[in-house]
């Protein structure tokens, strides 16, 4: 019983959110008569971290939830207005925890990184 407690291998699907499409607008005014574009850019997409804390131990609190994806930029506008951006997702992870599922995703084949203290990698 006790060992159901302790998780140390998760397997989660994370994505980051899409940026948002610009807007293709003209400037129309009854006195300029050639107004110019002014349509504005999308938001970035959310971002998905990876953070390290001290406080946990184990990865019980990921078990359940499988995939983590950040939300997406909103588009453009007209008069130049620019669409704002995707929310973060955080993973909380412990500083002890090595990352080899992000070395496939991401980094190139090398050593597995691991988490050190305030989230750096290592």
């Amino acid at each position: 019983m006790a060992s159901d407690n302790f998780v140390d291998y998760v397997k989660i699907h994370c994505s980051s959110g899409n940026g948002g499409a610009g807007s293709t607008h003209f400037r129309r005014e009854k006195y300029i008569p050639m107004g110019g574009p002014d349509g504005g850019d999308g938001g970035r997409g959310g971002h998905v971290i990876v953070r390290g804390n001290s406080q946990l131990w184990t990865l019980l609190h990921l078990k359940f939830k499988k995939h983590v994806k950040a939300s997406h930029g909103a588009h453009g506008a007209g008069n130049l207005k620019t669409g704002s951006q995707g929310t973060d997702e955080i993973i909380d992870v412990p500083t002890i925890c090595p990352l080899a599922f992000i070395t496939v995703l991401i980094f190139a084949p090398s050593p597995a990184p691991e988490i050190s203290r305030y989230g750096a990698l290592t």
